[in-house]
């Protein structure tokens, strides 16, 4: 059984981490003048508090479906942005979402199938009990309710 969650359903949480990787050739990679200078720009943001300027993207994604909350996240690392608004515009943080929604779309759609074959297998285990005691004989409706429930299991 396949679900799929739209992206614009599920409730984010966006953090800015701190990146590990040194900015010096990880930042840019032009040529040495251009290289120098986006270095140069990300130092001077960082210790004017900008910590979007060098960091690790961390979206965590949730969403409540029967009762139950499933989460799943994304990072990105070596980024660097003017802002979190600035972050928000770019590309990569739709993509993230979209990756958070088919994990999400995934738990949920294996959780689904898992039960559905639990059912299927129940169902086919009442059939030949019930056939055991009507002297040995298996009514085909009872096994053909398995097999809708096994088949829907495997969508």
């Amino acid at each position: 059984m396949k679900i799929r969650i739209k992206p614009e359903d599920i409730t984010y949480t966006l953090l800015c981490l701190e990146e590990d990787l040194p900015i010096e050739e990880n930042a840019s990679a032009c040529d040495e003048e251009t290289d120098a200078k986006v270095e140069q720009w990300i130092k001077n943001q960082l210790n004017s508090g900008n910590p979007w300027a060098w960091c690790c993207v961390h979206l965590r994604g949730a969403y409540v479906h029967q009762e139950k909350t499933y989460t799943a996240d994304d990072y990105l690392g070596a980024c660097s942005y003017a802002s979190q608004e600035d972050f928000e515009k770019d590309g990569y943080y739709e993509d993230m979402k979209e990756m958070i929604a088919a994990e999400i779309s995934k738990q949920i759609s294996d959780e689904e199938s898992k039960a559905l074959m639990a059912q299927a297998c129940n169902a086919l285990v009442d059939a030949y009990e019930r056939g055991g005691e009507n002297g040995g004989s298996v009514a085909w409706e009872d096994v053909d309710d398995a097999y809708v429930l096994a088949e829907q299991a495997l969508l």
